[in-house]
């Protein structure tokens, strides 16, 4: 690894991917990649970051290749099996200004974590904690304070607003959309 150099303050630092595993002996480590859509897009970052479960984030330099299991990286300095291996657990992220700009109307899958969700007559449903990919749409879990979830499919009909500054979205409910909650 690089010698520790200093985050800009005014980076957001986004992790693309997460070591699961060495991957042969010469110090190679497969990654799962969070967004299937670009799973290269960690390799034409100008400045990748290594994120320990707990520490602090340093430069690296890597290649890799795409495999159908994940991302086969090869960093830098890191030159045998297990030292490849107690990289496991560790993200590897960007900062979020190297990231390709977005149309209107598209986010980032990170971005809608943690919003606030509300029903289209001003309730509210809870916070958005997981991002669930399906094959018909992206899927949001929308969990309120008691810990109950509900699903709801990220399309235009059932979420017709996003709004990243004020850090919340609008959800339709829709017949079979929300579960009923016990009454007390």
């Amino acid at each position: 690894m690089n010698s520790p150099e200093p985050i800009d303050p005014g980076d957001q630092l986004i992790p693309l991917a997460r070591v699961i595993r060495a991957h042969g002996v010469h110090g190679a480590a497969l990654a799962r990649v969070y967004n299937p859509d670009n799973p290269l897009g960690l390799l034409a970052s100008p400045r990748v970051w290594l994120i320990p479960p707990t520490g602090t984030p340093q430069p690296v330099s890597l290649s890799g290749k795409l495999a159908p299991y994940g991302l086969i990286l090869k960093i830098k300095n890191v030159t045998t099996r297990a030292a490849a291996e107690s990289l496991k657990n560790h993200e590897l992220a960007i900062a979020r200004r190297h990231l390709a700009p977005l149309e209107a109307d598209e986010y980032y899958h990170f971005d809608l974590l943690n919003l606030e969700a509300f029903l289209d007559n001003g309730q509210r449903l809870g916070r958005v904690v997981d991002l669930l990919p399906t094959a018909a749409s992206l899927v949001l879990v929308i969990r309120d304070e008691n810990g109950w979830e509900n699903l709801a499919p990220f399309t235009e009909e059932t979420i017709p607003e996003v709004d990243l500054v004020a850090g919340r979205l609008v959800v339709v409910d829709c017949p079979g959309l929300l579960q009923p909650r016990p009454t007390s």
